[in-house]
């Protein structure tokens, strides 16, 4: 634990993990937290150092502890660590826990800001991909917990989240309780610069979880991309879920075994970024379904930020940061054909990439984490002055 000297605005973070990829959501979000207010960090499991340096207090849940007793221990440490809560509002993640601790803590007096920028189903929904008996053991578990958690959301000072038509509709959450935000991009990240070489072989590449529900018609899109193209090389890199390296690689080999597929798992950011670089066009092909349909994929920004052109569904977030023809190309979310068409027809045509890329680079500005959360900051502060 670490402690520096206390501040008047002073904010109670509480989380499942904040990771150290440095266009990450949760590790922007409490950046700017920082950088603003007094940050006092509880989470579940570890903190990059990024985050742990720039708080002003870090509180871990001991190893030896079972994670249900998150909510406990947090109010145990707020109450005899940090003394008062004048002056201090909570800040909490999506995961139904963090959502059930922030609402006991907030019951002892402070303000709540809720930050949607996941479905707090999220957790059910991948588990509902798994068939072993301890899955649904889990689940059961999980659907009481995700329960609990829906009815308190709505007792929040203030939702600041992504997928605002589902807050209200699906969390019941007044519309003048929520602050609507996209995800964003860290443009001070230093992205390399495109080196695909001459000798290269056509590259489709895909960053995110490698998973059944999101990844399900990839394997007919390549089938009917080699069927037009021939040999081509396609990249997959995120963790998977539900053996997601197995399915994918069975399913491709299966289809079409001349492709040549790299599973490549997980990597540090960096190494993801390279990656990119070296593909010619970058793909984000989920279907309509479960919590995908509202998303602004993290990994688009990225893309964009590089000026590479972009293949996606036509999903209702993804619609929002994309333009199709423009900075991109949207195709349905079920049709595997449209997508292999359209990688087909930007492999022959040089020029209409390298539009495409100039379109995407220049937009992705105003996707600025800074620009981002200069829309939270007066409404945070709004709710400490009340």
């Amino acid at each position: 634990m670490k402690n520096i000297k206390e501040e008047k605005k002073e904010i109670i973070y509480i989380c499942n993990t904040i990771l150290g990829d440095a266009n990450r959501t949760h590790l922007n979000r409490v950046l700017f937290l920082c950088k603003n207010y007094t940050v006092h960090i509880f989470a579940r499991k570890r903190i990059c150092s990024v985050a742990y340096k720039k708080a002003s207090s870090v509180y871990v849940l001991p190893s030896y502890l079972l994670k249900w007793l998150f909510p406990f221990w947090v109010i145990k440490k707020v109450y005899f660590n940090l003394k008062t809560y004048n002056n201090k509002i909570i800040y909490s993640t999506y995961e139904p826990i963090t959502l059930i601790t922030a609402y006991w803590v907030h019951m002892l007096g402070m303000k709540w800001v809720a930050d949607i920028y996941d479905d707090p189903k999220k957790i059910i929904i991948l588990l509902q991909q798994s068939k072993n008996i301890f899955s649904y053991i889990k689940l059961c578990l999980r659907w009481i917990e995700y329960g609990y958690a829906k009815i308190l959301l709505k007792k929040a000072d203030l939702v600041v989240t992504l997928i605002k038509t589902e807050v209200e509709q699906n969390y019941f959450v007044r519309k003048d309780k929520i602050l609507h935000i996209t995800n964003g991009v860290n443009l001070s990240v230093k992205f390399p610069k495109s080196v695909i070489k001459e000798e290269s072989p056509f590259t489709i590449i895909y960053v995110g979880t490698v998973e059944t529900m999101r990844l399900r018609n990839v394997p007919d899109i390549l089938y009917s991309l080699y069927k037009k193209i021939g040999f081509f090389k396609f990249i997959c890199i995120g963790y998977q879920t539900n053996n997601g390296y197995k399915w994918l690689n069975n399913k491709v080999q299966a289809k079409c075994a001349e492709i040549a597929l790299e599973i490549k798992g997980v990597l540090p950011y960096e190494e993801v970024l390279q990656n990119i670089a070296q593909a010619h066009v970058c793909i984000c092909p989920y279907p309509n379904i479960g919590d995908l349909n509202p998303a602004y994929p993290i990994k688009i920004f990225d893309y964009m930020a590089m000026g590479k052109p972009i293949v996606a569904t036509r999903l209702r977030g993804i619609k929002e940061i994309l333009q199709d023809g423009v900075d991109g190309f949207l195709v349905a979310p079920n049709s595997s054909e449209e997508m292999a068409q359209s990688l087909a027809m930007l492999k022959e045509n040089p020029k209409l990439c390298e539009k495409l890329s100039l379109a995407a680079k220049r937009k992705v500005r105003q996707y600025d984490w800074d620009i981002i959360h200069a829309k939270v900051l007066p409404a945070l502060n709004n709710i400490i002055l009340k």
